[in-house]
């Protein structure tokens, strides 16, 4: 499917460990977007009950699949988890120049509290 990787990195901070994980083109068609594709994620790896404020509690980042090109609305990018608010289901957008960064991203732990997406010259492909 053009537009995805077929891969996301996995990131634990608490561990400052990282691996990329492949991804099923049945997920990927059937979870569509970023939107899509995050809650499929979000639901599949939190484990059930976590508190929104523990560390097992997922916090991922998506692009869609139309990030790069000149679809409108193509700048954007999400950020879906557990609200510590409500308990439920929670997300946040945004936009600009990040999602292509993230996109083109490269990526290094820095540490046990942040990660650092490095500009990769390679094809992602």
């Amino acid at each position: 499917m053009h537009g995805f990787y077929g891969r996301i990195p996995k990131i634990n901070l608490t561990g400052q460990t990282y691996e990329i994980v492949p991804l099923n083109n049945e997920i990927l068609f059937r979870y569509l977007g970023g939107k899509g594709l995050a809650t499929y994620l979000l639901y599949s790896t939190n484990p059930q009950g976590v508190d929104p404020l523990s560390p097992d509690n997922c916090l991922i980042f998506a692009t869609g699949p139309t990030t790069g090109s000149l679809i409108w609305s193509s700048s954007r990018y999400g950020v879906f988890t557990k609200s510590p608010r409500t308990g439920f289901y929670s997300e946040s957008y945004s936009g600009g120049k990040v999602p292509e960064a993230v996109d083109a991203a490269g990526l290094k732990i820095e540490g046990p509290e942040h990660f650092m997406l490095t500009y990769n010259k390679r094809s992602l492909n």
